[in-house]
């Protein structure tokens, strides 16, 4: 605990330290160390930062590539949409792969169809003789 002086001047005991006053340093002792490594924490920051600028600039400049391709093929269809063409266009979702597939299958069904109807008409023909 600290006592006061007959001065008012608060004395310490030896080992006590106040929490708020920073502690005495030596005017002999440098203090470019912990200078220094703020410095280079700055600097690291700044680095950091400049390469998120430059890897931001860099998505910018493909997107807009990007946009400005996406432009020219949407004047191209525009063009392509109001000229007149024979006959006509189809998009479709799917690949051509999933597209075969489908209508495979669709012609599967309808080739079954198709034979059961045979089957049913020579069936009848063959119950009526």
């Amino acid at each position: 605990m600290a006592s006061l002086k007959p001065d008012g001047i608060r004395e310490e005991l030896p080992g006590q330290q106040t929490m708020f006053e920073p502690p005495e340093t030596d005017p002999n002792v440098s203090t470019s160390r912990s200078r220094g490594s703020v410095h280079l924490k700055g600097t690291r920051s700044l680095e950091s930062l400049r390469i998120r600028i430059d890897l931001a600039s860099k998505e910018l400049y493909r997107l807009r590539e990007e946009n400005h391709q996406l432009h020219r093929e949407i004047d191209a269809l525009r063009q392509r949409g109001n000229s007149v063409s024979e006959g006509a266009s189809f998009v479709f979702s799917e690949s051509p792969a999933v597209l075969q597939a489908k209508i495979e299958s669709y012609i599967r069904v309808v080739d079954r169809y198709i034979e059961q109807e045979m089957a049913a008409e020579a069936d009848n023909l063959d119950d009526d003789a």
